[in-house]
């Protein structure tokens, strides 16, 4: 039997996630299509884009990003704190209040807002020049407020590491402010004061948003529906933790919900000067890196700064990544057990590590002691999948060289078992159930969320069937790039 161990550990078998290979399609590789990849000195290339879930806008992949950094924040660096894994719960509240916005509030953070209005959050403004679309307008107000290094000066740093969740961050401080703009203007009765007032009802619009429209979509109606109609199962905080508080299951935050990796693309249609259908040329995910304080591994001065703060043309088209007028034009990618060529050559990681971002994962999830996805399944009464369904695909037949189709890492598992049991469109069964009642749980938890204090309430503002298209019609500004109020 060879071990978790060597499998993500060890030098050879980093190679066998596709570090180190020459014809090979080796396991959690994004297949190409046609299935047949070339690899030379580590360098992926794909002749044609692979498949897509119409289910799931583009928007969703970062929008799950920015919640997964809205309630969880790890620290630890791989080799520590191993003998104390939830070491990990203890940076980030486990619940969806926003923090990762508004930090600790106006006065113990106040960098974060408005001087002189700290009701609003700070907005940052754009470049002073924009080579793919030079007719933009510079100093536009949209990119995330920054300081003197270009680093985003936000509740969570990790929301600048790359373009699009930049972008989702702005969308939320934006959302915020013309929020906090109703309530000064009278629209909404002030019952504390007006950033209290707002504050409450971003965060409960958004946490409708994260269960009723991002955690639907990836679960399924019928999951969703048992675990609020019928309770948890597994996910019982009240009995497991030591206060009867939510905590952040390892199951979840180093495993199920790693899925997103999965759905994101190689390239973008971005906006109307970045796309690959006429425009100057596709996102791919080298420029999303490239344009953010956090990835940016661009060690000239001059350079940096014209792309940091961002060029008015990188402005995002939230129309191109959500159902904001009929179909997006980006869909995310399946959820399978493949991920993008890119996200093995992850930038600013330290010569010690891995760059794989596969390879870390389940380098985590072995320091963090994670069960195997069999235990899992068997523990939950859920169906296994077959070692024929595992080993299928040149991915499943690496697992079977590895001799882990009894002992799966769940990571692996859970992608694995929604391409197969829900042809990637959504979670399987043991994915499904732990997702769903983690984030019920987080809500149910919190006494300030809206299923606890009012389980009844329906979203106020925009349409009866809120979800995150219609925040981001409420905040405005879809498409700032094609406005005629931001050209010359």
């Amino acid at each position: 039997m060879v071990s978790v161990a060597e499998m993500a550990m060890s030098n050879p078998p980093a190679a066998r996630y596709g570090r180190e290979s020459s014809d090979e399609c080796l396991l959690i590789c994004r297949r190409c299509e046609p299935p047949i990849r070339r690899w030379n000195n580590s360098v992926r290339r794909c002749a044609a884009p692979p498949g897509i879930t119409p289910i799931f806008p583009a928007g969703f992949t970062y929008l799950g990003q920015f919640i997964d950094h809205d309630i969880t924040l790890d620290t630890t660096g791989l080799g520590e704190q191993i003998a104390d894994p939830t070491a990990v719960l203890n940076f980030r509240s486990p619940k969806l209040d926003l923090d990762s916005i508004y930090g600790r509030g106006p006065v113990a953070d106040p960098q974060l807002y408005q001087r002189l209005n700290a009701s609003r959050m700070q907005i940052g403004r754009t470049n002073t020049q924009s080579i793919g679309k030079p007719s933009m307008k510079p100093n536009l107000p949209f990119d995330l407020p920054r300081g003197p290094q270009g680093l985003a000066i936000i509740g969570d740093p990790r929301n600048d590491e790359n373009l699009i969740v930049a972008q989702t961050h702005l969308a939320m401080l934006r959302f915020h402010n013309k929020v906090a703009q109703q309530v000064e203007q009278g629209n909404v009765v002030i019952v504390r004061s007006v950033f209290e007032d707002a504050r409450e009802l971003v965060q409960w619009h958004y946490q409708w948003v994260v269960l009723h429209d991002f955690v639907r979509r990836l679960v399924g109606d019928a999951v969703l529906s048992d675990v609020l109609e019928n309770g948890r199962k597994f996910y019982r905080f009240e009995e497991q933790s030591e206060f009867g508080e939510p905590y952040m299951p390892l199951e979840f935050s180093v495993a199920a919900y790693r899925m997103g990796h999965s759905m994101v693309r190689e390239i973008y249609d971005y906006n109307d000067v970045f796309n690959d259908h006429g425009g100057v040329t596709p996102a791919n995910l080298v420029l999303l890196f490239r344009f953010s304080g956090l990835s940016s591994n661009e060690p000239d001065p001059v350079k940096f700064a014209r792309d940091i703060p961002i060029p008015s043309d990188w402005i995002i088209d939230w129309n191109r990544f959500f159902d904001t007028n009929g179909p997006a034009a980006n869909p995310s990618l399946l959820l399978d057990p493949l991920i993008a060529n890119r996200l093995h050559q992850l930038n600013n990681i330290p010569a010690s590590e891995s760059a794989s971002l596969a390879v870390r994962n389940l380098q985590r999830s072995l320091k963090m002691g994670l069960p195997s996805a069999q235990d899992v399944a068997g523990f939950m009464g859920l169906p296994l999948l077959s070692e024929a369904q595992l080993t299928s695909d040149a991915d499943g037949q690496k697992l079977k060289e590895l001799q882990l189709p009894l002992k799966t890492p769940l990571w692996y598992y859970i992608l694995k078992e929604a391409q197969q049991q829900q042809g990637g469109k959504r979670l399987g069964a043991v994915g499904a159930r732990i997702v769903a009642e983690v984030f019920v749980g987080m809500l149910q938890g919190d006494p300030n969320s809206f299923l606890s204090r009012n389980p009844g309430w329906r979203p106020t503002l925009g349409a009866a069937n809120f979800g995150m298209a219609e925040l981001l019609k409420f905040a405005g500004d879809l498409d700032p790039v094609r406005d005629p109020n931001n050209i010359s």
